[in-house]
């Protein structure tokens, strides 16, 4: 039915291309992105800032608890960090839990390593501001990627798989590693937590790329353009 719009809005250019290729003409097609609420997603008044120290290191994967977005992925990876990191660090795995198996399997795989779960939390937005470093190991085709924009709102670094989408929302302002590789993920953070100076840019400038690109005002305003260019397409159609 899609097909019989004037004007369908996706995404993400990833949905788009995917739409595309089922035979939705390239025209009818606009990427105007999700908003973001950048007033209540923003970084705490008192940021963890990049680990120093002996103190401890908190990791942080907001996310649906499902097979698809690969918790158990985030737990291997976090298993795979080297030391000191390894021995100083937390996991913390965050959200809502429909699939109870899943969630008792990822209990079984943390078995003596330092991961807590955090199960349908009223607020999820202080698990990103008080994380040293955000984890999206998702091993779906997403459409947007909101765990890592969200962490990025928050002035956190993220180190996400590799998808189009996932790619195309952080913009260049997070660390993208091969789908599936966890060894690759637990290199890249150990990499940013030897580098705080790269954790604070990574961060400042994420924070910076959503509010220029997600703020509702912006993606209103896109809306706006779209839906006024359809209607000016409408009255100037012959009867």
């Amino acid at each position: 039915q899609a097909r019989l719009f004037a004007r369908t809005v996706v995404i993400s250019e990833a949905t788009r291309q995917a739409a595309i290729a089922q035979g939705f003409g390239d025209g009818a097609l606009a990427v105007i992105h999700p908003g973001v609420d950048v007033d209540r997603i923003t970084p705490a008044a008192e940021p963890p800032g990049p680990p120093g120290g002996d103190g401890p290191v908190v990791l942080a994967y907001p996310s649906r608890i499902i097979p698809g977005k690969g918790q158990h992925l985030a737990i291997e990876a976090f298993e795979r960090l080297p030391s000191p990191w390894k021995e100083r660090a937390e996991l913390r795995i965050v959200g809502a839990a429909p699939d109870p198996a899943y969630l008792e399997s990822l209990r079984a795989r943390a078995a003596g390593l330092n991961v807590t779960f955090h199960l349908d939390v009223p607020e999820i937005v202080p698990f990103y501001q008080t994380a040293h470093l955000v984890l999206f190991p998702t091993m779906m085709e997403e459409g947007f990627g909101y765990t890592a924009v969200e962490g990025l709102a928050c002035g956190r670094p993220v180190v996400h798989f590799r998808c189009a989408a996932v790619d195309e929302a952080c913009g260049g302002h997070a660390v993208g590693v091969p789908a599936g590789d966890t060894t690759a993920m637990a290199r890249a953070v150990a990499e940013l937590l030897d580098d705080p100076r790269r954790c604070r840019e990574l961060g400042a400038a994420g924070r910076r790329h959503v509010v220029d690109s997600y703020s509702w005002d912006v993606i209103w305003r896109k809306y706006r353009e779209v839906l006024t260019a359809a209607v000016q397409s409408s009255h100037g159609a012959s009867p």
